[in-house]
């Protein structure tokens, strides 16, 4: 059965191109709902759902109604995005070639992570992450934009867990960001666990507003345990992947996007999978310096 497009968001999507199209002149709620055909119930609905969220704002002294601040920081982010996943299609094509994999792109964007482009052969995993699918920003997702970041930064990257960690888990992560920083990539091991979030990830693409499938995505989360996220790699073993990541920096030498090359049950071997992360890290190295990226490896 084909998806249909939530309702009270092209209502919310009405209103807004509404008042984008109502220029400096403020409509009132009247004539918003007599422009976008809906009842004024409806309409009222809806403006004060935008309104909670600073996306339009209400003159008391008129009641008439204008787009507001809380579009400012989104547009501009929006913006920033598009150059970013513009600079790095090419690299990314180029990576997904050599390596046989889909590559993807993603940013972080307050507690969530947000997919901004994906190239190359379909994976098992590439369903879960269509360009636009956000996920969680917690542990242990997400290695490779929060490893550069502080210790502040980092308790609070621990604290977004769905459940408590222990004080092992913690020490654990925290070992595993050190060897981030350390290599320059992230990696994630394939396994029973990972495999059951890829499908909740996905569940929650498909149907976007289903807060079971949410609820299950996150329990997914803190089902992903220490292995996912490895702090250490043995020699001559062999590993199974889910994916590597390097982080591109921006001007502020923070990180600013990760770029994922996504191979889900690829076996390699310990040599084999340092010289993997390499090539993800100079792909995501020339695009720090592409930008005029402020690399902060140390």
């Amino acid at each position: 059965m084909p998806i249909k497009p939530a309702p009270a968001v092209l209502r919310a999507m009405d209103v807004l191109e509404c008042l984008a199209a109502s220029g400096s002149e403020a409509p009132t709620m009247s004539e918003i709902a007599r422009r976008t055909g809906q009842s004024k119930a409806t309409c009222h609905s809806v403006l004060l759902a935008l309104a909670k969220g600073g996306y339009v704002r209400r003159d008391p002294s008129s009641l008439a109604y204008s787009l507001g601040p809380g579009l400012i920081s989104l547009g501009a982010l929006a913006s920033s995005n598009l150059r970013l996943s513009e600079v790095a299609r090419q690299e990314m094509e180029a990576l997904s070639e050599s390596l046989g994999v889909t590559t993807a792109a993603a940013i972080a964007s307050g507690s969530h992570l947000i997919v901004i482009s994906a190239v190359g052969p379909p994976q098992p995993f590439q369903a879960s992450l269509p360009v636009g699918q956000r996920v969680p920003f917690a542990p242990p997702l997400g290695a490779a934009f929060i490893a550069w970041s502080t210790d502040l930064e980092i308790d609070e990257w621990l604290d977004r867990a769905p459940r408590r960690l222990s004080d092992g888990e913690r020490q654990h992560f925290v070992a595993a960001l050190a060897a981030v920083r350390e290599h320059g990539y992230s990696v994630t091991l394939d396994d029973p666990a990972g495999r059951q979030f890829a499908e909740a990830v996905e569940q929650v693409a498909i149907h976007p507003e289903s807060h079971e499938a949410q609820e299950r995505r996150d329990q997914m989360i803190s089902n992903l345990g220490m292995s996912y996220l490895p702090a250490a790699f043995e020699e001559g073993r062999t590993y199974r992947l889910t994916q590597v990541s390097a982080p591109v920096f921006g001007h502020d030498g923070t990180v600013a996007m990760v770029v994922l090359g996504i191979a889900v049950g690829l076996e390699l071997s310990t040599e084999q999978l340092a010289a993997y992360g390499q090539r993800v890290r100079q792909a995501t190295d020339r695009l720090t310096e592409s930008i005029g990226g402020l690399g902060t490896r140390e």
